[in-house]
């Protein structure tokens, strides 16, 4: 019954997310689906009826326990100005994946599990194992994970270096520390009882309410801000083969005939106010391959506009398209 409440209650969380808050960062909705699908799975452990039942539910339990305190310990990072370049991040999650591959196929192999046997009892269905060299593996990166945060964390507060509240900040080390502490409790009073479903559900919960606080009140993905940003600057997206990607609503008002582009095919050769005012200029700039920022003004219904041609980056130093930003000139 209690995995079940723990599992109605992130689905709850994760609903509420995905309808109710904007402007998420991709972490916290990744982590929200794995304690999602972990929690899941330890409520269909809770109610399996036979050993086969029970190995499967397992298996979906670890996508919890691989993946939640690594995608976490990304999210305190972010929280605490902490940069993880991205290569980092793939062979955190390689190492991961690699483990958990290792719980897939651990009723074939001993190097997980070395034995599994199906206990039923009472407060439901649970398994009773001993344990292989990759497990030791599994606990030692577990291990690695919570010491990280709680140091990230820790150093943020003697910093005075994070998005949110030096009040938050304290709280979610309080709760990382307390995580710590009853998931070790846990194993070495060896009870049958798993604490990780119910403290993921609850560190989420409260890395949630973090990150609504730091959007509602953020210069860059508060909502009102950033429409406001939208009514006032047009911007116009290609890709680096001029592939015409995506405009704003202000940017059709100031050249109308972007309802008729097509997404996905080049500039139309003929016509238009882009054409008139702004692809020869754009035209260079790609042409010139220059690195900055290029400036044009032009003057459009009596109203003098400042349109900025620059490169698109996503993630490292190479373009992957342009950017078009026209603003109305200052003065």
């Amino acid at each position: 019954m209690l995995y079940g409440i723990c599992f109605l209650l992130s689905i709850l969380i994760f609903l509420h997310l995905i309808i109710n808050v904007k402007n998420m960062d991709v972490n916290v909705i990744v982590l929200n689906m794995v304690v999602v699908v972990g929690n899941g799975g330890y409520y269909a452990l809770s109610e399996a009826q036979n050993l086969n039942e029970a190995i499967l539910a397992n298996k979906i339990t670890y996508i919890l326990g691989c993946f939640a305190p690594m995608i976490m310990f990304i999210v305190l990072c972010d929280i605490c100005k902490i940069v993880i370049k991205n290569r980092l991040k793939i062979i955190l999650y390689s190492i991961q994946v690699i483990i958990y591959l290792f719980v897939c196929f651990s009723d074939k192999n001993t190097l997980f599990y070395k034995t599994v046997d199906f206990v039923k009892s009472g407060a439901g269905g649970y398994l009773v194992k001993s344990y292989g060299i990759v497990h030791t593996i599994y606990i030692i990166t577990l291990c690695a994970y919570m010491l990280s945060g709680i140091f990230v964390v820790g150093v943020s507060i003697v910093r005075k270096r994070h998005k949110s509240s030096a009040a938050n900040i304290k709280a979610l080390l309080i709760l990382y520390l307390s995580a710590a502490v009853l998931y070790f409790a846990e194993r070495f009073a060896n009870i049958n009882f798993e604490i990780m479903p119910f403290v993921f559900t609850v560190i989420d919960f409260f890395v949630i309410f973090i990150f609504i606080n730091i959007t509602k009140f953020s210069a860059y993905s508060n909502p009102v801000i950033m429409e406001q940003i939208n009514r006032e600057t047009a911007f116009i997206i290609f890709d680096k083969k001029l592939i015409y990607k995506s405009s704003n609503d202000y940017a059709l008002t100031l050249f109308p005939e972007l309802s008729d582009w097509e997404i996905g095919k080049k500039i139309p050769g003929n016509g238009g106010r882009f054409n008139t005012f702004l692809r020869i200029d754009f035209m260079n700039f790609v042409n010139e391959g220059i690195n900055g920022r290029m400036v044009k003004y032009f003057n459009l219904a009596d109203i003098s506009y400042r349109a900025e041609f620059d490169n698109l980056y996503f993630a490292g130093s190479k373009s992957k398209g342009y950017s078009i930003k026209i603003t109305r000139k200052e003065g």
